[in-house]
Formats: structure tokens, C-alpha cells, sequence
């Protein structure tokens, strides 16, 4: 009667809820592609100062009493800091 059933429906409950926290959202996926296309533009645009700068912001964001803002534009320094760590080591490559 059970082998009838697909696997995820013979697991147990706490099994099967822990599963779906386990996967990632579809809006936290987009969010990156979107974080990382912001990042691109902005190194595009102003080239490496933009880490520093985008680092700057954050603290006046956070200073001035808005740490949500804070974390995004962090993200977005993090996400410009690694594409130009990954465009660096590809050159380094060639």
C-alpha cells in the first residue's frame, strides 16, 4: 500500500517539513541574480572604487539608524567584490 505512494509522501511529516525548509525559495534566487546584476553595473560604471564606495554607504546607512539598507548595500559590495575577485583570477589564468 505505501510502496504505491512517491517517496515524499511515505516520509514522515517532521521530514517532509524540514525537506521544504531545506529548499531554496524561488523570490531568495532572484533576489541574487538581482543583487549580482546591480553589483556588475555598478563595477561597470565606477570600476573597483565602487566596493569602497558601496562599503562607505552602508556604514552611513547603518550610522544614521537604517540597518535593513545597510545589509542590501553590503550585498551588493560583497557580490561587485567577488565578480571582480572572479575576473581577476580568470585573467590571472590567461
Amino acid at each position: 500500500m505505501d510502496d504505491d505512494l512517491p517517496p515524499t509522501e511515505r516520509m514522515p511529516d517532521h521530514y517532509r517539513r524540514q525537506e521544504k525548509l531545506l529548499r531554496p525559495k524561488t523570490s531568495d534566487m532572484r533576489a541574487r541574480t538581482i543583487t549580482e546584476k546591480l553589483a556588475l553595473t555598478v563595477l561597470a560604471r565606477d570600476g573597483i572604487a565602487a566596493i569602497w564606495q558601496l562599503q562607505i554607504a552602508a556604514a552611513e546607512a547603518h550610522r544614521t539608524g537604517h540597518p535593513s539598507v545597510a545589509a542590501s548595500i553590503l550585498e551588493i559590495a560583497d557580490a561587485a567584490e567577488q565578480a571582480w575577485l572572479r575576473a581577476e583570477g580568470s585573467r590571472a589564468l590567461t
